[in-house]
């Protein structure tokens, strides 16, 4: 940190060298590098807002993230100004140009802050489904009002939550254990998948008691024993007949299975 602070301070006294350009000089060699693209005239402008751009970064410094890499950062916002920057507009480079370097150290911050590395764009989008959140907002409201799907919003929402998965915490028994040795197993054990099994099973039996017809549309529509689903149109071509009428089979097929189904469990109950 001492380090730190002492590069930090030389660096202040290098840049003094420079000196500060007025916005009427700063104006005068935006327009100057915009025609010729002169790399030394960029170079002059960037090291006569180097003052600007520190006092910036120090509104930053306490944001996890070296105030050398926020002057970086806001070295770039100074070019982007200077290339973007609109002499029509009754506007101030300086004005300008502080939005740039803000926005520069902000994308800097927050690529910098977690784990996994996000784009701007997707740490903006977290924040607000945050807020949105913290005001009681339930799922279905805020992918109405960011206008984004569901797959989105649990994709993302949580991304600022990022933490080591060799953290140790401790627990109430004493001791520290890694949250690697916490995070559930989504793999079902081996009695729900013995369980899952013999449903399925039971499912393919009941299907048997059918017909025909209604055994394949429920195995197509459904995409059941491997078949790959099918819509409602496609069934209509296959059985030549409209999508209507096939909604209407898949209806009654179902409503049937149904009661094969209800018959054979109060059958099991009835023989208990």
């Amino acid at each position: 940190m001492q380090n730190q602070e002492n590069s930090l301070s030389l660096f202040l006294q290098e840049i003094k060298k420079y000196g500060s350009l007025t916005d009427k000089d700063a104006v005068k060699l935006v327009r100057r590098y915009q025609k010729s693209k002169n790399e030394d005239v960029l170079e002059r402008i960037v090291l006569g807002h180097l003052g600007f751009v520190v006092s910036k970064a120090m509104k930053f410094k306490n944001r996890r993230l070296p105030v050398s890499d926020l002057i970086s950062a806001g070295t770039r916002g100074i070019a982007k100004a200077v290339d973007k920057f609109d002499f029509k507009r009754d506007i101030k480079f300086s004005t300008y140009a502080s939005y740039w370097v803000e926005m520069y150290m902000r994308r800097e911050i927050i690529y910098n802050r977690s784990l996994v590395k996000i784009t701007p764009r997707t740490w903006e989008m977290s924040v607000k489904i945050s807020k949105l959140r913290k005001g009681g907002a339930a799922d279905n409201e805020i992918v109405k009002r960011l206008n984004i799907r569901r797959r989105t919003l649990h994709s993302i929402r949580n991304l600022k939550n990022d933490i080591s998965l060799n953290h140790t915490f401790d627990s109430d028994r004493g001791g520290g254990a890694d949250y690697c040795n916490l995070i559930p197993d989504a793999k079902p054990s081996p009695s729900e998948m013995c369980a899952q099994k013999d449903f399925r099973n039971y499912i393919f039996e009941s299907l048997q008691k059918l017909n025909e017809r209604e055994k394949n549309i429920l195995t197509n529509r459904f995409g059941l024993k491997g078949n790959r689903r099918m819509t409602l149109r496609q069934l209509s071509n296959k059985y030549k007949i409209t999508p209507e009428r096939i909604r209407q089979l898949i209806e009654l097929s179902l409503h049937k299975l149904k009661t094969v189904l209800e018959k054979d469990s109060f059958g099991d109950i009835a023989t208990d």
